[in-house]
């Protein structure tokens, strides 16, 4: 199938691993033209919410920190491009971190492109654009929202359930589905009709909490509505930098990265893992990252 890079589950990550590998691998070619290696090293992401500026930053901590070393020659023909049809990166952070995020990326060499419509991606090394001019590159990462799973698209699996226009199945206060009794939906395959809440996992996390607790009381005629409480917002912007929304608290740069790093490591469900995950980020810094293809 033409279609780009998603970054919605494991295997994504290991796909466009192996994909900025093989770019890399490709490029090395003496026999390439330098106009080839431009276009094979060059990696574009399409979206700049939290998503799309998290793994532009991952990937080009991966290229300069660890692929830099091995393709010492080939550094300079590396491009990051993040496109948006918005005006601002980030729009759901305050402005003065939206503008912090852009001078970062500015020294860090990644090129944000504001108010720029994507109208397709005819296969996954090149883009479409609004205006009908395409864009050839090495890899195409989708971060600009994505559809609903085939079993909410199906037309006989939940052809019984109420949908959005996007697919989303409507949910009451008690995340019971409309019109349906003991049926529940949480997270981005539902949408709350009296309070749409944005598809974040900190929203699926507090939905899955609540309603284990719900489904485990004795009386259910006292179920007490779902509320959703706004923990704040981090994201990660690369060379161990990031920016943080609490409130009226903001942070930024590499105070921020730790307490980023900090929250993620409590959200841990076990103790080995908790022990485990803090060792493998500490190998990575000492030794870099496996840059080997599988």
């Amino acid at each position: 199938k033409k279609m780009p890079f998603f970054v919605k589950e494991l295997e994504d990550a290991r796909k466009i691993r192996y994909r900025v590998l093989e770019c890399f691998e490709k490029a090395s070619n003496p026999a390439l033209s330098l106009e080839k290696k431009s276009e094979l090293l060059h990696f574009i992401f399409v979206g700049a919410g939290p998503t799309g500026i998290e793994t532009a930053a991952e990937l080009h901590d991966f290229v300069t920190q660890d692929l830099a070393t091995l393709y010492p020659d080939l550094y300079l023909y590396v491009e990051f491009t993040v496109i948006t049809a918005e005006n601002k990166v980030l729009s759901m952070f305050d402005a003065k971190l939206q503008e912090y995020t852009r001078k970062k990326f500015y020294r860090d060499h990644i090129k944000i492109q504001t108010n720029m419509r994507v109208a397709g991606v005819p296969k996954k090394t090149m883009v479409e654009l609004s205006d009908g001019s395409k864009i050839p590159c090495g890899m195409v990462v989708w971060c600009g929202g994505n559809q609903s799973r085939e079993l909410l698209q199906s037309p006989t699996a939940t052809a019984s359930f109420p949908k959005n226009n996007i697919d989303e199945i409507l949910v009451n206060n008690n995340l019971e589905v409309v019109n349906q009794k003991d049926v529940y939906a949480i997270g981005d395959c539902s949408c709350v009709v009296d309070a749409p809440l944005v598809s974040t996992a900190q929203v699926a996390s507090q939905q899955g909490s609540y309603l284990a607790k719900q489904l485990n009381r004795n009386d259910t005629e006292s179920i007490v509505p779902f509320k959703y409480n706004h923990a704040g917002l981090m994201a990660y912007i690369g060379n161990w930098h990031a920016i943080i929304e609490m409130d009226s608290w903001k942070f930024s740069g590499w105070f921020s990265f730790v307490l980023w790093r900090s929250a993620y490591l409590t959200k841990l469900v076990s103790i080995k893992n908790k022990v485990l995950v803090p060792f493998d980020w500490a190998k990575a810094i000492v030794f870099g990252r496996d840059s080997v293809n599988d």
